[in-house]
């Protein structure tokens, strides 16, 4: 109950500014570049301030912000604690930060990607109020099947901004339906689970791209949350890990679910492991990416494993004549099959009014 009003609050206090016609101002955090492009964040700032103007959002300028970053000493843009969250609004003077991760960044002459995902945090409340991923792909394979190559940072970057926003908005809907219970499967007998708050633990990355951990948890907070699941954000989730010296990403499951329930009422982990995502690439045929990764839920109050399975898929999967509706983008083809576990899983939606009282 605490929970809804507080995220009540948060709603009301968007769809007031809106109402008022006045522009919501937030900080945006550079965003946290895993990519091997090292000028990517830069780039990309650019374009997502232009973009979040053009929809009624103004950001801090980038100069304030840094040298509140400098002076609070805050590395981590893509999950910050909660200390650092509060610290680095109070000197901002805002109540809502933008922040993310730039996962892929990749340009050459026959295929170019841009991954990115990003959330907005109401930081009265540490709450997630809106989040999603972008993938723009071009290339890879024949020019009269693929979307057309950028082959200028700058027009990634913008055209990575756009679809990134494009979901954002400063209003909600007075009443959604949200998950509270899992069925699943276990010991050949069907049960319900409780999931009325879920964390994500970002997957174990033994695959040869590094970034594929990070990159497949995130996708799991957007697709859940999209789904209806109401997803802890993983700053908070950091947090909790941080606490205790020897625990890591994979590492621990069961201490990691245990602490994460203890300090935030999580009642399902999410979490997994990364085992293929490789990128071929041949000079006629293009990139065709491999992915394999397993995923689990895990019940911390008796650790558990409610729910796993292991998906495996190639970029030509589904491909027809002329290789139509191949997947060249590896970052594109692990966010479908992603979305895909997710929208299987077995669900019990309830009518939840988040109209503030």
């Amino acid at each position: 109950m605490y929970r809804s009003r507080v995220t009540a609050l948060g709603f009301a206090l968007l769809l007031a500014w809106t109402q008022a016609g006045a522009q919501l101002r937030v900080a945006l955090l550079p965003f946290y570049n895993a990519s091997a492009a090292e000028t990517a964040r830069e780039i990309f700032d650019e374009s997502a301030r232009h973009i979040l103007e053009r929809r009624g959002i103004v950001s801090v300028d980038a100069d304030s912000v840094n040298a509140v970053l400098r002076s609070l000493r805050i590395r981590n843009t893509a999950t910050p604690v909660k200390e650092d969250l509060r610290a680095l609004a109070d000197s901002l003077d805002v109540s809502f930060v933008l922040l993310g991760t730039i996962h892929r960044f990749t340009l050459d002459s026959t295929f170019s990607e841009a991954s990115l995902c990003a959330r907005l945090i109401d930081v009265s409340s540490m709450r997630m109020i809106w989040n999603d991923c972008a993938v723009v792909a071009g290339g890879g394979g024949h020019a009269l099947v693929s979307s057309p190559v950028h082959r200028k940072a700058g027009k990634l970057a913008k055209s990575a901004a756009k679809k990134l926003f494009s979901s954002i908005k400063t209003n909600r809907p007075e009443q959604r339906y949200h998950i509270d219970e899992l069925v699943v499967s276990h010991q050949s007998k069907k049960q319900r689970v409780a999931c009325t708050t879920v964390a994500v633990i970002p997957p174990l990355d033994e695959a040869e791209a590094s970034f594929s951990g990070d990159m497949i948890g995130d996708f799991l907070v957007e697709s859940l949350m999209k789904r209806g699941f109401n997803v802890v954000d993983p700053g908070q989730v950091r947090e909790v890990m941080l606490q205790s010296e020897d625990l890591r990403h994979g590492q621990s499951v069961r201490a990691v679910s245990s602490a994460l329930a203890e300090n935030l009422g999580v009642d399902l982990v999410v979490t997994g492991t990364v085992s293929e995502l490789t990128t071929e690439r041949h000079v006629s045929l293009g990139a065709n990416p491999e992915a394999g990764f397993e995923l689990r839920m895990i019940d911390p109050a008796t650790d558990v494993v409610v729910w796993a399975e292991y998906f495996r898929r190639s970029g030509k999967t589904g491909s027809g004549f002329f290789g139509v509706g191949a997947i060249h983008s590896p970052a594109k083809l692990v966010r479908n099959m992603v979305d895909g576990a997710v929208s299987d899983l077995r669900v019990i939606r309830r009518k939840n009014s988040i109209t503030a009282q």
